[in-house]
């Protein structure tokens, strides 16, 4: 999932949120990298989830401020194009 929006953020709702994603992949297909933002209340539920064993032992939560996916540079504005002057 890319990004999710919720009114609650605390730890129940991220531990659920998290349960919600990881209930649809095989053991295979779950992330060795978890990338959030600087909430608080992921860290808990991530090593809640990892305790459980529905994480991978070596699973990675990484706290990013900022997204640096090219998708999302690609909406950052561009340089004014020259306008063309006709001589007469």
């Amino acid at each position: 999932m890319d990004f999710h929006l919720s009114p609650t953020r605390n730890t129940k709702a991220a531990k659920r949120f998290l349960s919600k994603v990881l209930r649809g992949l095989r053991a295979s297909e779950r992330p060795r990298v978890i990338n959030t933002d600087k909430a608080g209340c992921y860290g808990p539920a991530i090593a809640a989830l990892n305790k459980e064993g529905r994480l991978p032992k070596d699973a990675q939560h990484r706290q990013v401020q900022y997204p640096t996916t090219l998708p999302t540079q690609n909406f950052q504005p561009t340089s004014p194009r020259p306008i063309p002057v006709e001589t007469s």
